[in-house]
């Protein structure tokens, strides 16, 4: 009864003021409310000076009207000591602050975790069907950005993965632990319906993960965070510890998003790329100590091309990039960047002859700038 009254009342709060109120006011007793759908379409990442965190010490009344969903608040009670697993109620927030245009809020501390913390763009059944780009859809997405952002005052949040978490072990079946995804709308072969848990990458807009760190290390089928956004999308201001783990991330920002000031510790990669990515950004990005390659990519179908500017790769193992586990790719851009390894090899090991660009960028401890795997 105590939580259906707390969730009655974060409703009456959430509804009191209209979300074009809550753009015209966007403060927080004193600092600057982050609203990614102000700009729609756009990338509008900002330095820290621009996005500040709201003052803990607010009530969940105030922070609530100003757009803010805490969620160590009541009814959800996160545990930010790291003492208790907090899987549950960061679920429950993350979905109450997406389907109520609210910023999902965590403040400094230690946040544990058993299971994959999914943030899901939703689709709902279309009273007619539509047709677009050669597809049927009898379902349409719901757009209702979802932000996840931490305190920048003193140490970022920490999610981590607990030790006893499940199905986190397999690296031949990875399992990510924060996952920031668009339910496609495209119907399924001979269906009605879509095939639900297919993710549509070039729907997912103006998603946001920032000020947060994650921490994986210790199973080797875990992935730190898959976020495939597009249009006004972004990372930015994370570090992903990783030793012991499959990868920091798969998948990032770009076509319209970015990827900004991310650090991946150990791993085996520090990212992998599908062909579902969608054009990736990576800008003031470090991936260091992964025992195979710092970047990876994976897949049959065409791969887009990627874009890495002021980043930094320390391999240990025999590349920085490897595409030669994907058939096919578009391209590469490498700009003002450091690439540095210990066993020589190559920057990027391919399979072929592709298009490669690289400038004004320094190499350290590479036999050959490409080579054939």
């Amino acid at each position: 009864m105590a939580k259906e009254r707390g969730n009655k009342k974060l409703q009456a709060l959430a509804n009191s003021q209209s979300r074009r109120s809550f753009i015209k006011k966007g403060t927080i007793a004193g600092s600057m409310a982050f609203v990614p759908w102000v700009f729609p379409g756009k990338n509008i990442f900002q330095p820290d000076s621009i996005i500040q965190a709201p003052n803990e010490n607010a009530s969940t009344e105030n922070l609530l009207q100003s757009g803010i969903l805490d969620v160590t608040s009541s009814p959800f009670l996160a545990d930010k000591t790291g003492e208790k697993d907090s899987t549950k109620a960061i679920q429950e927030a993350v979905n109450y602050a997406r389907d109520n245009g609210l910023v999902c809020y965590f403040p400094e501390g230690t946040f544990i975790i058993s299971d994959m913390i999914s943030c899901e763009q939703r689709v709902e059944k279309l009273d007619t069907p539509r047709a677009v780009a050669g597809m049927t859809q009898h379902y349409w997405d719901v757009q209702r950005p979802m932000v996840l952002m931490g305190s920048n005052k003193g140490k970022r949040p920490l999610i981590k993965l607990s030790k006893s978490a499940k199905g986190f072990d397999d690296p031949k079946n990875p399992k990510k632990a924060i996952w920031i995804w668009a339910q496609t709308r495209n119907d399924e072969r001979g269906k009605d319906e879509p095939l639900w848990g297919k993710e549509q990458g070039n729907i997912s807009f103006r998603h946001f993960f920032m000020n947060i760190d994650i921490d994986v290390r210790g199973h080797a089928g875990a992935i730190g965070l898959r976020h495939n956004g597009s249009q006004g999308s972004a990372i930015f201001n994370t570090r992903i510890m990783a030793d012991g783990a499959y990868s920091g991330l798969t998948n990032c920002c770009g076509q319209g998003g970015g990827t900004y000031n991310v650090e991946v510790v150990g791993g085996d990669y520090g990212i992998v790329i599908d062909s579902d990515c969608r054009f990736p950004i990576l800008t003031s990005c470090i991936f260091s100590g992964q025992l195979k390659s710092p970047v990876s990519y994976t897949g049959s179908a065409i791969q887009v091309p990627t874009v890495f500017v002021g980043c930094s790769f320390k391999s240990l193992g025999d590349s920085c990039i490897d595409m030669s586990n994907c058939n096919s790719y578009g391209g590469l851009q490498i700009i003002d960047s450091v690439c540095e390894m210990q066993k020589g090899g190559s920057i990027v090991k391919t399979k072929k002859t592709e298009n490669i660009f690289i400038e004004n960028s320094y190499s350290k401890g590479a036999e050959f700038i490409t080579s054939e795997a």
